[in-house]
């Protein structure tokens, strides 16, 4: 049998499709991309946030300061916590 003799059957046979979770991902699939503005809103929720994964948008030098200031606050409650940089500006230097 030819891959495309396979496939057609398959297609005709209506193989199941996947169904995605109604619920959505678990807490632990997730990591929360946001500007280091937007991510200081996490800190107004009270309680640890351990097991919560957040990249932190640095998009220019001027970010650079707000962006670790909120990521050692997010730390210090449990968040992981890691930046995403521009590769433009790198391979500028």
């Amino acid at each position: 049998m030819t891959f495309l003799a396979a496939l057609a059957s398959g297609l005709l046979l209506g193989l199941p499709a996947a169904v995605p979770d109604p619920a959505g991902p678990c807490a632990a699939c997730v990591t929360w991309r946001a500007a280091p503005v937007t991510a200081r809103g996490l800190l107004d929720v009270t309680g640890p946030l351990d097991g919560l994964d957040v990249l932190l948008v640095v998009e220019s030098s001027a970010d650079v300061s707000a962006a670790a200031a909120v990521a050692r606050e997010l730390s210090a409650r449990g968040a992981s916590v890691g930046f995403e940089l521009p590769l433009a500006s790198v391979a500028d230097d």
